[in-house]
């Protein structure tokens, strides 16, 4: 994908099964959209593929706006982060998993596969 200013390109970022890389300005998202009220539970590990640059941020937001989580996963040597969260969601809500790149946009390929699962239905 690709964000197109008057012909030229502005920013270029990724997102593929298991894989998301961003750019300036240009953060990808998974997003989720509840299909009915309940609680679930969010959960994934993210990955940065390559040392190098200067770190990605990886971050969980619902309804578009609240921010729930939020990790650096560091530029030195791939680490891996958990996320597990549990919330109330109500039909249509939304939780999105993003990256951002901070200042430098090297190196910043995320591995995730996040799963959200409901364990009670309201």
């Amino acid at each position: 994908m690709k964000n197109v200013v008057k012909g030229e390109i502005k920013a270029v970022f990724l997102i593929q099964y298991g894989f998301m890389h961003p750019d300036h300005g240009c953060d990808p998202l998974l997003c989720w959209e509840a299909p009915r009220d309940g609680r679930i539970r969010l959960t994934s590990t993210l990955l940065r593929k390559d040392a190098g640059g200067d770190g990605t941020r990886g971050y969980v937001l619902y309804n578009g706006s609240q921010l729930l989580w939020e990790q650096l996963l560091p530029p030195e040597k791939p680490s891996p982060r958990e996320l597990s969260l549990e919330l109330d969601v109500r039909a249509g809500d939304t939780v999105a998993i993003g990256a951002d790149c901070l200042q430098n946009p090297d190196c910043d390929g995320v591995d995730l596969a996040p799963l959200a699962r409901y364990i009670e239905s309201a």
